[in-house]
């Protein structure tokens, strides 16, 4: 049954390009670089470690078959579980990356393990590999962009999540819709509702059109804040866009 709201049409503040672009910084935030292949805060399996490399050595010869390697170890069982890939098996398999040759894989297969990582929890461990990954001269992508501001925002340290995003920018990419809803979603985390809702209407200045996940993350983070009468405003819009700005009710 379709929602008919009685209230009259909310319109959320508005601000300049510029004064959103004036909140990033110029450099990336600082993490922490591993000092070795195992992470300190794991148990080390010298078996576990010598079986991964030599499981490595035999079924990874190309890029192909080093993607459908991450993949397997990746891959979920379609009822929200995911292969667990520990930061020491990570770390090894990196490393393997990063010698193989004639040449490295592309930042494609990176971005592979960076999301198997961020999908368990292991932000820490993906920051410092791409910290390592940039130093090889290896540029990221959108996508390796999104997984850390993705990454930033679940540590509950959005600022540095923007810092990302003015990197995108200088990058000549265009945000996307994951970009932003991770964006959104941290700062509903932190109860900067506000700033969510003003940052959901920059997006098509950026050339990015909000998705159904958009509109959810900024309508549930209302909610959570006492603001109704706005999210049922917003989700009006969404169901009246019938697949307008690509979203579809």
């Amino acid at each position: 049954m379709a929602f008919v709201s009685t209230t009259r049409p909310f319109h959320f503040t508005s601000i300049s390009v510029s004064a959103l672009r004036c909140n990033f910084s110029s450099s990336f935030p600082h993490t922490r670089k591993p000092t070795s292949s195992i992470s300190e805060n794991e148990p080390s399996y010298p078996n576990t470690t010598a079986k991964l490399k030599e499981s490595l050595r035999l079924t990874v010869k190309d890029r192909a078959s080093l993607e459908k390697f991450l993949r397997e170890r990746c891959k979920s069982s379609g009822e929200g579980d995911i292969t667990s890939i520990t930061p020491n098996e990570a770390l090894c398999v990196f490393d393997y990356m990063l010698n193989m040759r004639p040449s490295r894989p592309p930042v494609t297969s990176f971005n592979i393990l960076f999301g198997c990582l961020a999908k368990t929890k292991h932000y820490d461990t993906v920051l410092s590999l791409f910290k390592r990954l940039n130093s090889t001269g290896l540029f990221p992508n959108l996508h390796t962009y999104s997984i850390l501001i993705n990454c930033f925002c679940k540590m509950g340290r959005v600022s540095h999540g923007f810092v990302v995003l003015g990197r995108i920018l200088r990058s000549c990419f265009t945000p996307d819709a994951v970009t932003f809803t991770s964006l959104i979603k941290g700062l509903c985390a932190e109860s900067r509702i506000m700033e969510a809702a003003v940052l959901f209407t920059k997006l098509r200045v950026f050339g990015c059109e909000p998705d159904v996940f958009t509109y959810n993350t900024l309508i549930n983070g209302l909610c959570r804040t006492g603001h109704t009468i706005v999210a049922l405003n917003l989700f009006e819009e969404m169901a009246n866009g019938n697949g307008k700005f690509g979203v579809f009710c």
